[in-house]
Protein backbone atom coordinates (compact mmCIF):
# COMPACT_ATOMS: atom_id res chain seq x y z
CA UNK A 1 0.00 0.00 0.00
CA UNK A 2 1.34 3.41 -0.95
CA UNK A 3 2.13 5.68 2.01
CA UNK A 4 0.35 9.01 1.98
CA UNK A 5 2.61 12.06 1.83
CA UNK A 6 2.10 15.70 2.76
CA UNK A 7 0.80 17.52 -0.33
CA UNK A 8 0.05 21.04 0.90
CA UNK A 9 3.30 22.29 2.40
CA UNK A 10 4.06 25.54 0.64
CA UNK A 11 6.20 28.61 1.08
CA UNK A 12 4.82 31.99 0.11
CA UNK A 13 7.43 32.23 -2.66
CA UNK A 14 10.22 29.95 -3.89
CA UNK A 15 10.21 26.18 -3.46
CA UNK A 16 11.98 24.69 -0.43
CA UNK A 17 14.60 23.16 -2.72
CA UNK A 18 15.51 26.58 -4.14
CA UNK A 19 15.46 28.20 -0.73
CA UNK A 20 17.88 25.57 0.60
CA UNK A 21 20.53 26.95 -1.77
CA UNK A 22 20.49 30.33 -0.04
CA UNK A 23 22.10 29.22 3.22
CA UNK A 24 21.11 28.19 6.74
CA UNK A 25 19.08 31.22 7.85
CA UNK A 26 17.63 32.61 4.58
CA UNK A 27 16.52 29.09 3.67
CA UNK A 28 14.05 29.00 6.55
CA UNK A 29 13.46 32.61 7.62
CA UNK A 30 13.60 35.38 4.99
CA UNK A 31 15.29 34.47 1.68
CA UNK A 32 15.19 38.15 0.70
CA UNK A 33 17.39 39.30 3.58
CA UNK A 34 20.57 39.66 1.56
CA UNK A 35 22.71 41.10 4.37
CA UNK A 36 21.48 38.56 6.90
CA UNK A 37 20.99 40.97 9.81
CA UNK A 38 17.20 40.54 10.06
CA UNK A 39 17.49 36.76 9.88
CA UNK A 40 20.17 36.68 12.56
CA UNK A 41 18.04 38.81 14.88
CA UNK A 42 14.97 36.60 14.40
CA UNK A 43 17.10 33.49 14.93
CA UNK A 44 18.47 34.89 18.21
CA UNK A 45 15.01 35.92 19.44
CA UNK A 46 13.35 32.60 18.64
CA UNK A 47 16.13 30.62 20.29
CA UNK A 48 15.87 32.72 23.46
CA UNK A 49 12.11 32.07 23.54
CA UNK A 50 12.38 28.34 22.91
CA UNK A 51 15.16 27.85 25.47
CA UNK A 52 12.95 29.45 28.11
CA UNK A 53 9.98 27.29 27.05
CA UNK A 54 12.01 24.08 27.28
CA UNK A 55 13.19 24.81 30.79
CA UNK A 56 16.36 23.51 32.40
CA UNK A 57 15.57 19.79 32.51
CA UNK A 58 16.99 17.60 29.76
CA UNK A 59 14.57 15.54 27.71
CA UNK A 60 15.28 11.91 26.93
CA UNK A 61 14.16 11.77 23.30
CA UNK A 62 13.47 15.03 21.48
CA UNK A 63 12.24 15.52 17.91
CA UNK A 64 13.10 18.55 15.80
CA UNK A 65 9.98 18.35 13.63
CA UNK A 66 10.59 20.00 10.25
CA UNK A 67 14.20 20.74 11.16
CA UNK A 68 14.83 22.58 7.88
CA UNK A 69 18.43 23.71 7.58
CA UNK A 70 19.15 22.60 11.15
CA UNK A 71 19.37 26.06 12.66
CA UNK A 72 17.77 24.79 15.90
CA UNK A 73 19.24 21.30 15.90
CA UNK A 74 22.51 22.04 17.66
CA UNK A 75 20.73 23.96 20.42
CA UNK A 76 18.12 21.23 20.86
CA UNK A 77 20.78 18.52 20.99
CA UNK A 78 22.12 20.14 24.19
CA UNK A 79 18.65 19.82 25.76
CA UNK A 80 18.15 16.12 25.06
CA UNK A 81 19.84 12.78 25.49
CA UNK A 82 18.93 12.01 21.88
CA UNK A 83 17.70 14.33 19.12
CA UNK A 84 15.94 13.18 15.95
CA UNK A 85 15.62 15.78 13.20
CA UNK A 86 12.83 15.17 10.66
CA UNK A 87 12.62 16.95 7.33
CA UNK A 88 10.62 16.63 4.13
CA UNK A 89 13.14 18.34 1.78
CA UNK A 90 16.40 16.48 1.09
CA UNK A 91 18.66 19.56 0.48
CA UNK A 92 17.48 20.99 3.80
CA UNK A 93 18.15 17.70 5.58
CA UNK A 94 21.71 17.56 4.24
CA UNK A 95 22.33 21.07 5.61
CA UNK A 96 20.95 20.04 8.98
CA UNK A 97 23.29 17.07 9.17
CA UNK A 98 26.24 19.40 8.70
CA UNK A 99 24.96 21.79 11.37
CA UNK A 100 24.55 19.11 14.03
CA UNK A 101 26.94 16.18 13.79
CA UNK A 102 27.03 15.21 17.47
CA UNK A 103 26.85 11.61 18.59
CA UNK A 104 23.39 12.17 20.09
CA UNK A 105 21.90 13.50 16.82
CA UNK A 106 20.23 11.64 13.95
CA UNK A 107 18.29 12.90 10.94
CA UNK A 108 15.69 11.32 8.71
CA UNK A 109 13.88 12.26 5.53
CA UNK A 110 10.17 11.61 5.96
CA UNK A 111 6.88 12.17 4.14
CA UNK A 112 5.62 14.95 6.40
CA UNK A 113 2.76 12.92 7.86
CA UNK A 114 4.13 9.65 9.25
CA UNK A 115 6.69 10.18 11.99
CA UNK A 116 9.33 7.41 11.94
CA UNK A 117 9.23 6.80 15.67
CA UNK A 118 7.29 4.34 17.81
CA UNK A 119 4.19 5.68 19.50
CA UNK A 120 4.65 7.20 22.93
CA UNK A 121 8.45 7.37 22.83
CA UNK A 122 9.23 11.10 22.49
CA UNK A 123 9.53 13.31 25.55
CA UNK A 124 9.49 16.60 23.63
CA UNK A 125 8.75 17.69 20.08
CA UNK A 126 9.83 21.11 18.84
CA UNK A 127 8.62 22.69 15.62
CA UNK A 128 9.60 26.16 14.40
CA UNK A 129 7.53 27.90 11.70
CA UNK A 130 6.37 24.62 10.15
CA UNK A 131 2.64 24.22 10.81
CA UNK A 132 1.93 27.63 9.28
CA UNK A 133 2.93 26.32 5.85
CA UNK A 134 0.55 23.35 5.95
CA UNK A 135 -2.28 25.01 4.06
CA UNK A 136 -4.72 22.09 4.13
CA UNK A 137 -6.47 21.78 7.50
CA UNK A 138 -7.13 18.06 7.05
CA UNK A 139 -3.38 17.48 6.63
CA UNK A 140 -2.65 19.75 9.59
CA UNK A 141 -4.96 17.55 11.66
CA UNK A 142 -3.07 14.46 10.48
CA UNK A 143 0.25 16.03 11.42
CA UNK A 144 -0.95 16.95 14.90
CA UNK A 145 -2.33 13.44 15.36
CA UNK A 146 1.11 12.04 14.49
CA UNK A 147 2.81 14.47 16.87
CA UNK A 148 0.45 13.49 19.69
CA UNK A 149 0.88 9.76 19.07
CA UNK A 150 4.67 10.09 19.11
CA UNK A 151 4.72 11.80 22.50
CA UNK A 152 4.67 10.11 25.87
CA UNK A 153 1.68 10.95 28.11
CA UNK A 154 2.52 14.36 29.50
CA UNK A 155 5.06 14.93 26.73
CA UNK A 156 5.65 18.50 25.62
CA UNK A 157 5.04 20.05 22.20
CA UNK A 158 6.74 23.42 21.67
CA UNK A 159 6.13 25.33 18.48
CA UNK A 160 6.45 28.83 17.05
CA UNK A 161 4.10 29.90 14.26
CA UNK A 162 3.30 33.11 12.43
CA UNK A 163 -0.25 34.23 13.26
CA UNK A 164 -2.45 37.23 12.52
CA UNK A 165 -5.88 38.66 13.17
CA UNK A 166 -5.85 40.32 9.74
CA UNK A 167 -8.05 38.25 7.42
CA UNK A 168 -6.28 39.69 4.36
CA UNK A 169 -3.03 37.97 5.35
CA UNK A 170 -2.26 34.29 4.71
CA UNK A 171 -1.40 33.32 8.27
CA UNK A 172 -3.95 31.75 10.64
CA UNK A 173 -5.34 33.41 13.74
CA UNK A 174 -3.55 32.29 16.90
CA UNK A 175 -6.79 30.89 18.32
CA UNK A 176 -7.09 28.49 15.38
CA UNK A 177 -4.00 26.63 16.55
CA UNK A 178 -5.35 26.40 20.09
CA UNK A 179 -8.55 24.83 18.72
CA UNK A 180 -6.52 22.30 16.74
CA UNK A 181 -4.41 21.45 19.78
CA UNK A 182 -7.48 20.98 21.96
CA UNK A 183 -9.09 18.70 19.36
CA UNK A 184 -6.00 16.47 19.51
CA UNK A 185 -5.83 16.10 23.28
CA UNK A 186 -3.24 18.76 24.00
CA UNK A 187 -3.51 20.90 27.10
CA UNK A 188 -2.06 24.39 27.17
CA UNK A 189 0.93 25.10 29.36
CA UNK A 190 1.53 28.55 27.85
CA UNK A 191 0.99 30.60 24.70
CA UNK A 192 2.03 34.15 23.93
CA UNK A 193 3.43 36.32 21.11
CA UNK A 194 7.20 36.72 20.99
CA UNK A 195 7.81 38.88 17.91
CA UNK A 196 5.92 41.39 15.79
CA UNK A 197 6.47 41.13 12.05
CA UNK A 198 7.06 44.86 11.56
CA UNK A 199 8.60 45.70 14.93
CA UNK A 200 10.08 49.21 14.66
CA UNK A 201 13.32 48.11 16.28
CA UNK A 202 13.93 45.68 13.43
CA UNK A 203 14.48 48.41 10.83
CA UNK A 204 17.72 49.87 12.23
CA UNK A 205 18.95 46.28 12.60
CA UNK A 206 18.09 45.55 8.96
CA UNK A 207 19.91 48.72 7.85
CA UNK A 208 23.06 47.82 9.79
CA UNK A 209 22.73 50.67 12.30
CA UNK A 210 22.80 48.40 15.36
CA UNK A 211 25.90 46.38 16.32
CA UNK A 212 25.30 42.64 16.48
CA UNK A 213 26.31 42.57 20.14
CA UNK A 214 23.01 44.32 20.99
CA UNK A 215 20.71 41.95 19.08
CA UNK A 216 19.96 39.74 22.09
CA UNK A 217 19.23 42.78 24.28
CA UNK A 218 16.72 44.11 21.76
CA UNK A 219 15.24 40.63 21.33
CA UNK A 220 14.60 40.34 25.08
CA UNK A 221 13.04 43.81 25.08
CA UNK A 222 10.75 42.90 22.18
CA UNK A 223 9.62 39.64 23.82
CA UNK A 224 8.79 41.60 26.98
CA UNK A 225 6.79 44.17 24.98
CA UNK A 226 4.88 41.49 23.09
CA UNK A 227 3.65 39.93 26.35
CA UNK A 228 2.36 43.33 27.46
CA UNK A 229 0.93 44.57 24.16
CA UNK A 230 -0.19 41.12 22.96
CA UNK A 231 -1.29 41.00 19.30
CA UNK A 232 -1.44 43.73 16.70
CA UNK A 233 -4.74 43.81 14.80
CA UNK A 234 -3.20 44.23 11.36
CA UNK A 235 0.32 42.82 11.55
CA UNK A 236 1.53 39.21 11.78
CA UNK A 237 3.40 37.92 14.80
CA UNK A 238 5.48 34.95 15.89
CA UNK A 239 3.45 33.14 18.55
CA UNK A 240 4.92 30.56 20.93
CA UNK A 241 2.82 27.58 22.01
CA UNK A 242 3.82 25.20 24.80
CA UNK A 243 1.42 22.26 24.88
CA UNK A 244 1.20 19.02 26.84
CA UNK A 245 -0.18 15.66 25.70
CA UNK A 246 -3.13 14.88 27.94
CA UNK A 247 -3.78 11.23 27.07
CA UNK A 248 -2.09 8.14 25.64
CA UNK A 249 -4.91 7.26 23.26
Amino acid sequence: MKTQTLQHFQTDGETWERRAKKGKLPAVIDPGDLKGRKNLYIDILQKLAVKKALGKDKAGIMIDFGCGSGRFSELLSTRAEFLLGLEITLPMLLMAKEECSGSNCAFALFDGLNLPIREGKADTIVSINVLQYITNESELAQVLSGVKNSLKPGGKFVCVEQVTGNKKRWQRDYLNYLRFFKQHDFGKIADYPIRKGHFLGLYPIYLGLVPQMFFSVIARMEMFLRKILWHSVWDYQDHLYVMKKLSDV
